[in-house]
């Protein structure tokens, strides 16, 4: 009795595999390749179109890598729009002059243990120092603010007390 099941659950799959294959053959030779063949010669699907409307557009950088006065000064311009008034420009010697307050001094190696050392110092230099600190933040010297101190602010407190990572 199964072997008669077994026989008909075959043909059955027999016959699946076959109307499956005629499909895939209807959908081949039905198929508009006009369109597929030429976005592949032409490697237009590769090139970035920047299509967000953002001010790249507008910005040559190779112009700016070459040095080129126009794109420079375009770029700078860039840099005025709403999203750049958030930040703030602090000279070089206002960090020079901040290292004086150091308690103790670590000569840093990068991705060293030493850097890790440096940055417990200057946090212990904070906690037992005049002013009370609600907050820290570890940021590296590539760390460009997208939030004002307010903002921020605001922020740590919606955590009350706990931590974000």
């Amino acid at each position: 009795m199964w072997l008669l099941r077994l026989g008909s659950q075959r043909r059955y799959l027999k016959l699946i595999v076959g109307l499956a294959s005629l499909w895939m053959l209807y959908l081949a030779t039905h198929l508009d390749t006009s369109t597929v063949s030429g976005l592949i010669h032409s490697y237009s699907w590769l090139e970035y179109t920047n299509d967000d409307g953002g001010p790249e557009k507008v910005c040559d950088c190779s112009g700016i890598i070459q040095g080129k006065q126009e794109s420079l000064e375009q770029a700078k311009l860039l840099t005025l729009t709403k999203k750049f008034r958030k930040s703030a420009l602090i000279p070089n010697e206002f960090y020079i002059n901040e290292t004086r307050d150091c308690s103790e001094a670590v000569s840093v190696v990068y991705a060293g243990w030493s850097r890790v050392q440096a940055d417990l110092n200057c946090m212990a230099d904070l906690y037992y120092g005049s002013a009370k600190w609600k907050y820290f933040i570890n940021l590296c010297g590539q760390d460009f603010p997208l939030k004002t101190n307010l903002e921020m602010v605001r922020k740590l407190q919606s955590l009350k007390g706990s931590n974000s990572l």
